[in-house]
């Protein structure tokens, strides 16, 4: 009988609580009076048979007659849960949340990571929480021109520990690097470089980017101090502390972009005060590093790592500075991978186009390997004595 009746429930909580329609039950072991109680209920004599068909409302009958129970079928299985109910109020509240968050976003924005909500089922699991809103309006302040987490968080939700550790953050995560194409950041290292390349600090303090050769207009202690590196040839360090109480206003020299400080430094000490105006990111930019970039008025000339997070944050550089790559095309590339060991790609890296140069990311394919910087410092050491740094 468990096994009729465990057949019963299956079919009736998959339609809407409705007695109607047929049940199939297979014969087996664990089921031997089928043979003696099918009959029973549909009347007619034992037959041998591997699979046993009932009606649900004949079903019902049964049950219902005072030797058998006199109770009604659902009263019998109760407590029933009504599926079809279930999921019809949650794909309701799924779709009034996916509506919710378009709104607040703007069409368009952030399709990968509402497509990765949908799959995951996060829209139906947040969506009578705040957590979803919130993380939309987190997102419509990014990227930001260098504030701190707290004062993110506080701004967008009201709650000053809204992004540490919890929910919302992991959503605002995953739609930055969904947004970037990039992996989720699992380490603590790579959550504060991903919100820092979106212009956020952990602490103001801790955000920091190196320069050389950059001169201000400025008359206060960040921009005397730049001015004086500049002229001694060295390199300094600034964090995103110093730029917010200090505004800089940077001359319009050309700037030069670079990913890894050994670059910087060989340069500083190649060309001294002859050095033109470079900054370092040092990998991702840092919130520290977006704020002085905001600061350059004249052309900016970039480049990375030949990865493809350095061709990712290439593209970007020249849709957010209009900035001109630089020495970042396949020539470089092949000439500077014949020259030693470089290490493959990993199964988590992310092809990517490099639309200035096609051929580049062509190559990257086929080779399957990445060249850091350091390599091509003889031709970027070159290039800049060619273009006569200053």
């Amino acid at each position: 009988m468990e096994v009729l009746l465990g057949a019963a429930r299956k079919s009736l909580e998959g339609n809407w609580l409705r007695v109607e329609g047929p049940i199939n039950v297979h014969a087996s072991p664990d089921a031997p009076n089928l043979y003696q109680l099918f009959p029973a209920i549909r009347g007619g004599r034992p037959q041998r048979s591997k699979t046993f068909k009932v009606e649900l409302v004949e079903l019902d009958e049964w049950l219902r007659r005072p030797l058998n129970g006199g109770r009604s079928l659902l009263d019998t299985l109760a407590p029933l849960r009504n599926l079809k109910l279930d999921r019809a109020e949650s794909e309701a509240y799924r779709d009034k949340a996916e509506r919710e968050v378009r709104d607040i976003l703007g069409d368009g924005a952030y399709e990968p990571w509402l497509e990765w909500l949908r799959k995951r089922g996060a829209l139906t699991r947040y969506a009578q929480t705040r957590v979803l809103l919130d993380a939309a309006r987190v997102l419509t302040r990014l990227p930001a021109a260098g504030i701190s987490l707290t004062e993110l968080a506080e701004a967008a939700t009201g709650n000053t520990k809204a992004l540490s550790k919890g929910p919302i953050e992991g959503l605002v995560l995953r739609a930055l690097a969904t947004e970037s194409a990039e992996p989720y950041p699992d380490s603590a290292e790579q959550r504060r470089a991903l919100w820092e390349s979106n212009g956020v600090a952990p602490d103001t303090l801790s955000s920091q980017v190196i320069g050389l050769g950059l001169r201000s207009r400025d008359d206060h202690f960040v921009g005397r101090w730049m001015n004086a590196c500049a002229d001694a040839g060295e390199p300094f360090v600034v964090t995103l502390d110093h730029l917010i109480r200090h505004s800089v206003k940077l001359t319009g020299a050309p700037v030069y972009v670079c990913e890894n400080p050994a670059v910087l430094a060989a340069v500083g000490r190649s060309l001294g005060s002859r050095a033109p105006a470079m900054i370092c990111t040092q990998g991702l930019p840092s919130a520290a590093a977006r704020r002085l970039l905001d600061a350059v008025p004249g052309p900016i000339h970039w480049r990375g790592d030949f990865d493809w997070t350095g061709i990712r944050t290439t593209a970007d550089a020249m849709k957010r500075y209009r900035a001109t790559p630089w020495l970042m095309d396949a020539a470089t590339y092949r000439e500077a991978l014949g020259r030693g060991m470089s290490e493959k790609f990993k199964d988590k890296d992310r092809p990517c186009p490099s639309p200035w140069d096609p051929d580049l990311s062509v190559a990257m394919l086929d080779e399957g390997t990445a060249v850091m910087e350091e390599r091509i410092i003889p031709e970027l050491l070159k290039d800049l004595s060619v273009r006569g740094a200053p």
